[in-house]
């Protein structure tokens, strides 16, 4: 079995946002990047990411944005990373039915069996166990976490990805045979 791929997750508002995505492309095998950030200012948002969108697909990593799915069309984005925990699942099915197949659709703050179900049933391209936003918070113990994505690769075939919230975590994780380990840039 070959390693799992590397997620980054990367908040578009820190200054040094850039170099944080050159540094883990040359680090790690990294299939794709997270951009996140507060997106009280869509705008800000919009013209933050979109710069570090190009660059990683200069990469050649796919580059994913949260919010909606304008905002793929307007960063120019590989697809769009939504909180499935809590969400509607109309907007989900929404999402994926506005944007695929040409876009990457993909949930993530999988916090139960429920929100992996409802991820899968409306047809996201992968599952991420734990909240990239809050990466110290609820939702992502080391144990639920690691715990639920074993669980998800031995009944699922939609690719599974868990948060490494530290690096003490790392081999928990890999433990699960998760397809893709993302990691806070």
């Amino acid at each position: 079995m070959k390693p799992p791929r590397s997620i980054i997750i990367l908040d578009v508002f820190l200054k040094d946002a850039l170099n944080r995505l050159h540094a883990a492309a040359q680090s790690r095998d990294v299939a794709s990047v997270i951009f996140t950030g507060k997106q009280i200012d869509a705008r800000a948002y919009i013209d933050a990411a979109t710069p570090l969108v190009a660059a990683a697909q200069t990469l050649n990593i796919a580059a994913l944005v949260t919010g909606s799915p304008a905002t793929v069309q307007y960063t120019s984005a590989d697809g769009l990373h939504v909180n499935v925990h809590g969400h509607d699942e109309s907007e989900l099915k929404a999402f994926a039915g506005n944007l695929k197949p040409k876009f990457i659709v993909g949930g993530g703050d999988i916090r139960n069996r429920d929100d992996a179900f409802a991820a899968a049933e409306h047809g996201l391209d992968y599952i991420l166990f734990g909240n990239v936003n809050a990466p110290t918070g609820p939702g992502n113990a080391i144990a639920p976490l690691a715990e639920l994505a074993k669980w998800w690769v031995e009944i699922a075939e939609i690719p599974c990805a868990c948060l490494v919230p530290t690096p003490q975590d790392e081999a928990a994780i890999l433990a699960t045979k998760a397809e893709f380990l993302a990691y806070i840039a």
